[in-house]
């Protein structure tokens, strides 16, 4: 329909242009001539049939030559793009050569881009397909190696979904890993992000069958990470369950020798008791000797505060202020990082804001974190540090304590080795030009 509106257009547009060309002349013709005007004038009205034929044959002819150019050229062009159109879900697809010459070479063009485009996309496809072959080669290796390993490694990418595994972390994390599984769901999310930062070090987390060595290292760019697991077994092969019906066992021991105190006084049972009370300490001692080595690692002050800030932004949504002595940023502090970053962040509780300060104190850091208001504590008793930051101080080897608003505490550290100086080349020898004397 709208071809038609606009072929009709056309033809009227047409028949005006020569309708006001002829009326044009006939007017130059006979302005000044009045006879010449009446006899023309005359002779219209005694041939009106006759001109009206004329026209009308005019018009037809006019038409006839119209139509080919918009009935004909443009309807070819609406059905030639309509047919271009299909390429792109089919590109397999070729335009039919048909309509005037300048279609049909643009229809022939079109047709050698769409071949162009499909040998390039069957090239992009085979090269496709030998990418994913090589990588299932590789996947394949890498499965195998893995699966040859004596600890259990299990590769994720960055959203924790797990990629890879082999049958040692199948039996350390239990039926609940899989393929395209969380690998968040079975281990603490905020140990395993605080590890990425330390891909050095192992840390110690509970597992869905026990506890666990736990170590993140980072792949290249950001393509995941690694994660390597171990089960926590002590010294001479003790067990963390083991060990904990031991201390059981003993605490039991110690309470009834306790209880039964007051009533062997004075009695033969005395001295079997201070027998038996001594014997409980000697084995409370070497239980304690087997227990876990302490979590604690060297970090430099400079990445602690780093770690520290950011761990506590990602438990309490905190982001505290920093600043670090320039003499400490070159210490090597002993710390259990995770464990001090928990308990700092027990400290935060409710707070909004925080300053966190790092300065030395002879072989020590000395780390201030300055709250807004000090902490509620019942009548005047100075206030107790939280249970976990207390046992992360203490296992570190370091002390800390409340006074007023500021939390300190006092880590181990030491100077960091400094690298010797790599050798320069040999110097070059001195050349003298004798021509220039």
């Amino acid at each position: 329909m709208r071809e038609v509106l606009r072929f009709l257009g056309a033809l009227l547009l047409g028949l005006l242009l020569v309708g006001g060309t002829v009326g044009l002349g006939l007017f130059l013709l006979v302005q000044g001539e009045e006879g010449l005007g009446k006899e023309l004038l005359r002779l219209a009205r005694e041939k009106l049939p006759t001109l009206l034929f004329v026209g009308l044959l005019f018009t037809l002819v006019l038409a006839a030559l119209l139509y080919p150019v918009f009935l004909g050229y443009l309807a070819a062009t609406r059905a030639l793009g309509q047919e271009a159109e299909i390429l792109l879900a089919n590109p397999g697809h070729r335009l039919r050569l048909r309509g005037p010459f300048e279609l049909r070479a643009l229809a022939d063009l079109i047709n050698r881009l769409a071949q162009e485009k499909e040998t390039l996309e069957k090239e992009v496809a085979v090269r496709i397909a030998e990418a994913k072959s090589l990588l299932e080669e590789e996947r394949k290796k890498l499965a195998a190696l893995i699966g040859h390993l004596p600890h259990g490694v299990v590769l994720a990418n960055p959203k924790g979904q797990v990629l890879l595994y082999n049958q040692g972390a199948r039996e350390l994390l239990g039926e609940g890993l899989g393929v395209g599984k969380s690998l968040f769901g079975l281990l603490d999310r905020g140990l395993m992000v605080h590890a990425l930062e330390l891909p050095e070090e192992r840390f110690l987390t509970q597992g869905p069958k026990g506890p666990l060595w736990l170590q993140v290292v980072p792949l290249e760019g950001e393509e995941g990470f690694l994660v390597i697991l171990e089960e926590a077994r002590e010294k001479g092969g003790w067990d963390a369950a083991l060990l904990h019906r031991l201390k059981d066992k003993l605490a039991g021991l110690k309470a009834l020798a306790e209880a039964l105190d007051q009533e062997a006084r004075g009695t033969p049972l005395e001295p079997l008791l201070k027998t038996a009370k001594a014997t409980a300490e000697e084995l409370g001692q070497l239980v304690a000797s087997w227990e876990a080595p302490a979590q604690a690692a060297e970090v430099l002050a400079e990445d602690l505060l780093t770690l520290l800030a950011q761990a506590l932004e990602r438990e309490t949504g905190v982001s505290p202020g920093l600043s670090l002595e320039e003499q400490a940023r070159n210490l090597l502090v002993q710390a259990d990082t995770y464990a001090l970053a928990l308990g700092l962040a027990a400290a935060l509780r409710d707070e909004e804001e925080a300053f966190l300060e790092g300065r030395q104190e002879g072989r020590l850091l000395h780390l201030t974190l300055t709250l807004p208001r000090p902490p509620i504590s019942p009548g005047d008793a100075q206030p107790d540090l939280p249970p976990l930051l207390k046992e992360a101080v203490e296992r570190s080897g370091g002390s800390g304590w409340w006074a007023g608003s500021h939390l300190h505490l006092l880590l181990p550290a030491r100077e960091a080795p400094r690298l010797p100086a790599k050798a320069g080349p040999p110097p070059r020898a001195e050349v003298f030009d004798l021509s220039l004397l």
